[in-house]
């Protein structure tokens, strides 16, 4: 599979923070253990804190990344809109 970098350590990162973001929704952060989010990722709890080393560094990540996530969709919405906008007045 040409193109496809991705290692098991980056594999076992997703199925972490997959895991986080379900047992955050279902449990909240209090109720949801790095134990029980290592059951749900399918990885030891030292890989859990392998790759984050608190609880918060976890939910910090998933903010950033709904942030991140947030920004690009403004960005996306406000480029169609000024596409839109420009093509109206052709």
């Amino acid at each position: 599979m040409a193109g496809n970098t991705r290692t098991l350590s980056d594999l076992k990162r997703e199925a972490i923070i997959q895991a986080a973001t379900q047992a955050f929704q279902e449990f909240g952060v209090k109720g949801a253990s790095m134990d029980k989010l290592a059951e749900l990722a399918n990885v030891s709890k030292r890989t859990v804190y392998n790759h984050f080393s608190t609880k918060e560094d976890l939910v910090m990540h998933l903010v950033t990344e709904q942030w991140q996530s947030a920004i690009m969709n403004i960005t996306a919405e406000g480029v169609q809109n000024s596409v839109s906008a420009s093509h109206k007045s052709i």
